[in-house]
């Protein structure tokens, strides 16, 4: 849950909550003449509004907006977030504009030397446009970490692994990074990067990994340890990077108050933690930031641990990054040398690590509770065929398997699960980080009735959560919400879905769902699951789902009724992006669908809540609009849902 240290009181009281704000802000009045006091007016005025406007990015934050809005280096407050200058790997004293900031700095001087030397500028020869990129820094043995929006400047995926682009004449870029590129410092610390480890694809996180050449073997610069706990937004950090001057922004006075007209070196530049968004893996920050910061690390003041990879922000708004944990699942996967071959920009192997569980370990699930929502919302019925297509459960005469808050009844003749269903809780929404994925086969049904990681392997295909991580997270307890989301790594709860659809539209529908749980304290139950065709494509001979559906059910507010129970049904095709898996372009398609279509597809029966689907209540051309398909209403934004 996120926390902000400002409230939208008076002006005076949102300053005076930040005591560094407020430090300057008296330095400065005492070098104004007497009669001048007023010309500090509008400065005031504006650190009033950036401070009040703290509460309003909360809003912000749980849309799942935050990749597709941050598209500068940005300025969040202009007053109380320094950026100071680095000079032989210690910073310089006389950039320091506020005594409290000097007290802070001064007792983690020792931690913050330590880290300096480890952040480096990428500079780039033969590039037809640049002669540096951005920032990276030295994670562990010879690995350097940057933005992929920064790597795609100088490498490539080209179908077997990743290369240097061509530069000018021709000629691949020579790449290297500089670790002493600081102001009035002549000396340098330039290393060669040797190749392009990894380049995350579009819709990931914006993280990219070169492996820099040590002339004498070890790193001389030091690595710099991740943060691996629960971010608390009550600590400080910094961010460490080579701010550019910047000419798009709309503040340039303020932009040169700040550096002094002095860019492309090393900074240093202080500040707070906004909030992290564990669904997007993204830390909120507000330390001062320039184009060249892309690339940066964001440390901890205290302990010198790297809490994220900065990436970019919206001007007097908010900074953003990536959270650690983040990184450092990635890097593990990296490591393991297993891509996807040809998929535009390399896609993971998807290695995870197996567990094995006991029975004894889960005879106390409670599973799916149908009278979550406080009206009956039963599991829907079978065919004949369906139900004798089920997985065998031990103890069990329904097929059932129970995990914490939720349930899964499984196909045996395919491996994957008819659906799973879960009950959300939006007033106990717990926040876990996701760390590194371990998956389980469930020991209550055969192995040869759970597809396991032997279909993942070196191709575009996730493993899609069924009940996703997050949606079961919630209870009295975070214990019982850690617990909900070990819960949902079992490969009876996940689905092959094309990367595609699983980190875009699946995903974003998903967000929308919890999103509004969360925001409005709703109760909802949401049932997942694939559709089954005879001539579904085989891929390493398991036959993968060409569509995916979601029926959502909650209660909500009615003028008339009190309250009304909803339920809106999905359709989520991936067949135009399986035709070959090892490598494929398409496009996805999603769609909103009466009840009684997903019926039809799946062979399940939702009995009376078809009754309570709002797209029966009004006439069809109505209900689908322009946007109407033989198959139902096209999603192409949230605003075309009918609820």
């Amino acid at each position: 849950m996120l926390e902000f240290k400002y409230s939208k009181e008076n002006l005076f009281k949102s300053i005076g909550a930040d005591a560094k704000l407020k430090e300057e802000i008296i330095e400065r009045m005492r070098d104004l003449p007497l009669g001048d006091v007023e010309s500090l007016a509008p400065t005031l005025e504006g650190a009033g509004d950036a401070a009040s406007e703290r509460v309003d990015r909360a809003d912000r934050l749980f849309q799942g907006r935050l990749r597709g809005d941050t598209v500068l280096e940005a300025i969040v407050l202009r007053l109380g977030r320094p950026v100071i200058r680095v000079l032989h790997d210690d910073l310089v004293a006389e950039d320091i504009p506020a005594e409290q900031w000097k007290t802070d700095l001064a007792a983690h001087r020792e931690v913050i030397r330590s880290v300096l030397p480890s952040v480096g500028r990428i500079e780039v020869r033969g590039h037809p446009n640049h002669s540096w990129l951005g920032t990276g820094w030295v994670l562990e043995d010879d690995v350097l970490v940057t933005n992929r929006h920064v790597a795609a400047e100088l490498g490539r995926f080209n179908g077997v692994g990743f290369e240097f682009l061509p530069g000018v004449l021709g000629r691949p870029i020579q790449v290297s990074v500089d670790f002493l590129v600081e102001h009035q410092n002549p000396q340098r610390a330039e290393f060669q990067v040797r190749e392009v480890l990894f380049i995350e694809p579009a819709g990931g996180p914006d993280l990219a990994f070169l492996r820099v050449h040590w002339a004498d073997g070890d790193s001389p610069r030091g690595d710099l340890a991740l943060w691996d706990r629960e971010i608390d937004s009550s600590r400080q950090v910094a961010v460490i990077g080579y701010p550019a001057r910047d000419p798009r922004t709309d503040i340039m006075e303020t932009q040169l108050e700040l550096f002094h007209n002095i860019y492309e070196v090393k900074r240093f530049a202080p500040g707070a933690i906004l909030g992290a968004s564990e669904t997007d893996g993204v830390l909120i920050h507000d330390c001062t930031t320039l184009g060249g910061n892309s690339g940066s690390s964001v440390i901890d003041l205290e302990t010198g641990q790297v809490v994220a990879l900065h990436f970019g922000g919206l001007e007097e708004r908010h900074n953003s990054a990536v959270l650690a944990p983040v990184v450092q699942a990635r890097l593990r996967q990296v490591k393991s040398h297993a891509f996807a071959r040809g998929f535009g920009a390399a896609t993971l192997d998807n290695e995870v690590i197996e567990e094995a569980r006991t029975v004894d370990e889960l005879t106390d699930r409670a599973g799916y509770d149908p009278a979550f929502l406080g009206v009956r919302v039963a599991l829907p019925t079978m065919t004949p065929d369906m139900k004798a297509s089920l997985a065998p459960v031990e103890g069990r005469d329904d097929g059932e398997l129970k995990y914490t808050h939720y349930s899964v009844l499984m196909n045996q003749r395919r491996g994957v699960a008819f659906y799973a269903v879960v009950n959300i809780d939006g007033n106990q929404l717990h926040g876990v980080p996701r760390a590194s994925d371990k998956w389980f086969f469930d020991p209550r049904i055969d192995r040869e009735h759970q597809v396991g990681n032997e279909l993942y392997r070196g191709n575009a295909l996730d493993r899609g959560h069924l009940a996703r991580r997050l949606d079961p997270c919630w209870g009295a307890t975070r214990d019982i919400a850690k617990l909900a989301v070990e819960d949902s790594f079992f490969y009876t709860n996940c689905a092959p879905q094309h990367l595609s659809l699983n980190r875009g539209t699946w995903r974003s529908l998903e967000d929308h769902i919890l999103n509004n749980t969360g925001d409005f304290n709703l109760k909802v139950t949401v049932f997942s699951g694939p559709v089954f065709h005879d001539d579904d494509q085989e891929h390493r001979g398991i036959q993968i789902p060409n569509e995916f559906w979601k029926v959502v059910a909650m209660v909500r507010p009615d003028p008339q009724a009190g309250e009304r129970l909803s339920v809106t049904g999905y359709l989520l095709s991936q067949r135009s992006l399986i035709d070959n898996l090892e490598f494929v372009f398409g496009e996805h398609q999603g769609f909103q669908v009466k009840l009684e279509v997903i019926e039809e597809l799946t062979g399940l029966d939702f009995g009376p809540l078809k009754a309570s689907d709002p797209l029966t209540r009004i006439p069809e051309d109505e209900a689908f609009g322009a946007g109407a398909t033989p198959r139902g209403r096209r999603l192409l934004s949230f605003r075309d849902l009918v609820l």
